[in-house]
Formats: C-alpha cells, sequence, structure tokens
C-alpha cells in the first residue's frame, strides 16, 4: 500500500474518532458516554498528530525493530486513553528496549 493511502486512510480514520468523540459527548447521556467519548477524543487526536509525522514515523519505524515499534505505539495509545499509567508503560517500553539491547549483543558480528 502506497504511503500517500495510509496517510489519507490515518486522516479519515482520525477525523472518524473525533466526530464520533463530539457526537458521544453532546448526544450521549450517562458517564459511560461521557468516559468512552473522552476517550475517542484522546485517540483521535494522537491519530491525527499521527497523521500529521507519519512520513517521519515510517522514517523512524524502519529503523528500529518491530517489537520496539509495537510497544511505542501501544504505550502511546494506552497512554492518550489512561494517562496515569504512565509509569506501567514506560516499564514496558524499558523491558524491550533492554530486551532488543540483549539480543542485539548476542546477535554474531557481520564479517
Amino acid at each position: 500500500m502506497d504511503i500517500a493511502v495510509r496517510r489519507h486512510l490515518l486522516g479519515i480514520g482520525s477525523l472518524v474518532l473525533v466526530a464520533g468523540a463530539v457526537l458521544l459527548l453532546y448526544y450521549g447521556d450517562g458517564e459511560s458516554a461521557r468516559m468512552v467519548g473522552l476517550s475517542l477524543l484522546r485517540v483521535g487526536i494522537l491519530a491525527s498528530l499521527l497523521w500529521l509525522a507519519l512520513p517521519q514515523v515510517l522514517l523512524l519505524a524502519a529503523r528500529f525493530s518491530t517489537p520496539l515499534s509495537v510497544a511505542v505505539l501501544a504505550g502511546l495509545v494506552i497512554f492518550a486513553i489512561r494517562p496515569r499509567a504512565f509509569p506501567f508503560v514506560a516499564i514496558l517500553i524499558a523491558v524491550v528496549v533492554v530486551l532488543e539491547f540483549l539480543g542485539w549483543l548476542g546477535r554474531p558480528l557481520k564479517k
């Protein structure tokens, strides 16, 4: 899939998330609708920021391993939904970084 198509899909997805949040916040009643609406708003804003920086994010993702990229992306989503979970997210990313470093040390050298 082309980078332009990915960027358009990400932009449309972030707009859908923000629109769903606005609909829930204005027309939803109850505490659960408010909680889901605010969570959708946070994830939508995060997705729109990712949309803005997608070319640079893809360049960074090419340099990092897949587990580290997945851990950072999952950490950002968890942090966007629950900001108080930052210590757990930081520990998760630190563990993945340490494991990646140990794996890098154990790889044979190129000849």
